[in-house]
């Protein structure tokens, strides 16, 4: 496996009902990097899910959190793959059985943005660290 990473996906569900629980993990570790790069998510229809561009080591790292349920989080992967053009190896997934992920305190009752409980997780984490995935 290179390490050459060009997306990063946060495994969750979304939903104000799952916000704050641990399987949302993955969301709030992307939300982290977007935040402590300046980036915010969008809306992307055609991906199924949310998207952001940040820049971490001089490369540009795609993130992405899919809007579907977490069982049918690879039709978004595999929409973002094919339309960014990304090879499979260069992906890789943040979700609540990931150390990076498993390192961000869950927020309490507020939205990952508006929490401050992720800098020490973000100031420590290694992006090369996370584990490969591979969808479809």
């Amino acid at each position: 496996m290179g390490t050459e990473i060009d997306l990063i996906v946060g495994l969750g569900n979304p939903g104000p009902e799952y916000q704050v629980t641990r399987h949302n993990a993955g969301f709030w570790f992307v939300d982290l990097l977007a935040r402590e790069h300046g980036a915010r998510f969008g809306k992307e229809r055609k991906l199924k899910g949310e998207t952001a561009e940040v820049r971490i080591a001089g490369r540009r790292v795609r993130l992405l959190k899919p809007m579907t349920q977490m069982n049918l989080s690879g039709e978004s992967v595999q929409a973002a793959v094919s339309y960014y053009k990304i090879p499979v190896e260069n992906v890789r997934t943040a979700s609540e059985d990931s150390s990076a992920a498993k390192a961000v305190k869950a927020p309490e009752s507020t939205p990952p943005e508006a929490s401050t409980t992720y800098s020490a997780a973000s100031a420590a984490w290694n992006p090369w660290s996370i584990s490969a995935t591979k969808s479809g």
